[in-house]
């Protein structure tokens, strides 16, 4: 079925999306080039490139193709916007290694996730992913030191929190954001957010490895557990923007010694083995790239594998990429492995307060058990009223 949907996608996908494919797949048919150019737009292609966080990726391939090709004014546009993107990134780059700086004066074991992270750990070029903000992961144990140390150093959070509600935010391992000047920072306290199956745990600070950023030497997550990471904030967006399929794909082909084993025992005891598998499987059909032997016999064990890689097909491939509520919640629910993490992601989702419920109407930390019951019903006029209201 699956190789059915994707000969119906090659089959009527634009020449503008079958360029951002072919620029992410590894083995990208060269030879065939000049008949893949042909009669493209390439302000379609730059429109989408950057839709889909591709642009440094397509202008990386584009720029290696012998000359005449491309038409020079096309190379020329592609070139100043990756050359505008690489200095955002050196400038956030910079921003983040003097943030974990002041976090490890301070004995707080920071993380970074995504962002510059991501570009040199998958592609080993800083410039080569687009991004906005800035992402710490960190243990529960120093939100609180965390939160006033950025406060103290004129980092305005997106909301503020009293000596109780911290530790409210920290029981409930709440995200939160940081902003000073154009540096957007998000700490998490969870891979994401959700129930105890998105915990960050102390033995992933202990199996870290190291990238250089800027000539500095940053402690990331493992290549497996990366991987993880990628697929549970893929799958929460239903995998819609071909960037997630470039971070993967680019990542497992950057190291040959991943120890695929220890990723599945740790995703299987984590009760999301099924959507870190989807999201394998539906990098692979897109790539047209093969899966090791033992991720195959995983995915073979279970259907539902292939009917969300198959779901994930249907929304790849539009021109501006959705992220709704709703169906962030549905796509997550559908690939956790067992009725009781689905129900405790519900119940996480639907009643554990989170930033938007506290910006809604402000309470005393005494009367914050209300947002218990303000989260559902907020949620309710959100998802159910508004919705229907619009129809």
């Amino acid at each position: 079925m699956i190789k059915k949907r994707i000969a119906e996608l090659d089959a009527k996908l634009s020449s503008e999306f079958e360029i951002i494919l072919w620029a992410i797949r590894e083995k990208g048919n060269e030879d065939n080039s000049e008949k893949l150019f042909e009669s493209v737009d390439w302000e379609g292609v730059m429109s989408l490139s950057i839709n889909h966080g591709t642009l440094p990726v397509v202008y990386k391939k584009i720029s290696k193709l012998k000359t005449g090709l491309i038409p020079s004014e096309v190379l020329l546009r592609f070139k100043d916007v990756y050359h505008k993107i690489v200095r955002w990134n050196l400038i956030q780059s910079n921003q983040l290694i003097k943030v974990l700086k002041i976090l490890k004066k301070n004995d707080i074991k920071a993380i970074p996730i995504k962002g510059p992270v991501i570009s040199m750990q998958a592609y080993g070029d800083i410039g080569y992913r687009m991004f906005q903000d800035l992402d710490l992961i960190i243990l529960p144990d120093g939100f609180i030191n965390v939160y006033d140390l950025l406060c103290k150093e004129g980092y305005e959070p997106s909301i503020k929190l009293s000596e109780k509600k911290k530790k409210l935010w920290n029981r409930f391992r709440r995200d939160i954001e940081f902003k000073k000047g154009k540096t957007l920072i998000d700490i998490h306290q969870r891979i994401s957010q959700g129930n105890s199956s998105f915990d960050i745990f102390k033995e992933q600070f202990e199996r870290t490895e190291v990238v250089g950023i800027l000539d500095q030497k940053i402690d990331v997550l493992s290549v497996e557990d990366t991987i993880v990471y990628l697929c549970i904030n893929s799958a929460k967006d239903q995998w819609n923007s071909l960037r997630m399929v470039a971070d993967l794909s680019f990542l497992i082909r950057s190291d040959p010694e991943i120890d695929w084993e220890v990723l599945i025992k740790n995703a299987r005891s984590r009760g999301i083995l099924r959507m870190i598998l989807s999201g394998l499987l539906f990098i692979s059909v897109i790539t047209k790239e093969s899966l090791p032997e033992i991720v195959m016999m995983e995915i073979q064990k279970d259907n539902r594998v292939k009917t969300l890689s198959e779901k994930y097909l249907s929304g790849a491939f539009l021109e501006f990429p959705e992220k709704k509520d709703p169906d962030i919640v549905k796509s997550l629910v559908k690939t956790l492995d067992s009725p009781s993490r689905k129900i405790r992601f519900l119940l996480y989702y639907f009643f554990t307060p989170g930033a938007a419920d506290l910006r809604s109407i402000k309470l005393p930390a005494f009367l914050f058990p209300i947002y218990f019951l303000i989260r559902p019903l907020r949620l309710f006029k959100n998802i159910i009223v508004h919705p229907f209201k619009r129809g």
